[in-house]
Order: structure tokens, then sequence, then C-alpha cells
């Protein structure tokens, strides 16, 4: 077993040395990890030997928790706020797609979202 970053209670964003309270790590399509920080509000491309191969922000959250890749290129993030939301975006940061109902629909502090395979058209 390996331990990425310090063990210290100093969370900040400097992967792979330190992280902002990491609180999501999931595999992605290429053998790599999606590492989410609420401190820092980052998500990191990274290996299990810590090279670091991205860092970004998604768009407008300032909690993002447990960040996932839905293909390559594609990331799915929450926000973990009430009201909340779930968005793609790209490792670039760009937003692809946004959730965020309001009212009654509201979402109360999302903390995870995974993709839902569907079909088009009619049987």
């Amino acid at each position: 077993m390996s331990i990425i970053g310090e063990t210290t209670p100093y969370c900040y964003h400097q992967p792979p040395a330190r992280f902002g309270s990491p609180n999501g790590v999931f595999p992605m399509t290429n053998g790599d990890y999606l590492v989410t920080e609420i401190n820092g509000d980052g998500v990191d491309e990274m290996s299990l030997g810590g090279v670091v191969f991205w860092s970004t922000h998604p768009p407008g959250f300032a909690y993002p928790s447990d960040s996932n890749e839905i293909r390559p290129g594609v990331l799915l993030s929450v926000h973990y706020t009430n009201p909340g939301a779930v968005e793609t975006s790209t490792p670039q940061g760009q937003l692809l797609g946004r959730y965020a109902p309001t009212g009654s629909l509201a979402l109360d502090r999302p903390s995870i979202a995974m993709p839902v395979p569907f079909q088009t058209g009619t049987s």
C-alpha cells in the first residue's frame, strides 16, 4: 500500500504533495485516477505513481464532490450545496451541460452522480 500526499492536517491544493480535502478518487478509462478536492475546488488526473497530468476547476463550483469520467474528455461533477447542481465539463474547464433545478425540484447537497445509459427512440 502506498500513500500519496502528506498525512499532516494541512489541506490545500498542491498535488501530489498535498491535497485540499480530497473527497473522491475514481478510475479513468486510461488507467489513471480522477481526484476531487474540496478546498480549492479542484479535479486532478493522476497516476498511481503520483504524476499529475492536469488540474481543473468545475465551472462555477465552490464545493465539487466525487467527480468522475463519463468518457474520455468528459467529466461529471456535482456541486455539494443547496441548491446543488450536476454538470459535465472538459478537463480544460469548459462547461458542456448543467442540471440545476430550482424550487421544489432543487437538489439539496448532492454528493455523487453517475452516468445513466439510455436509449433514444421507441421500441
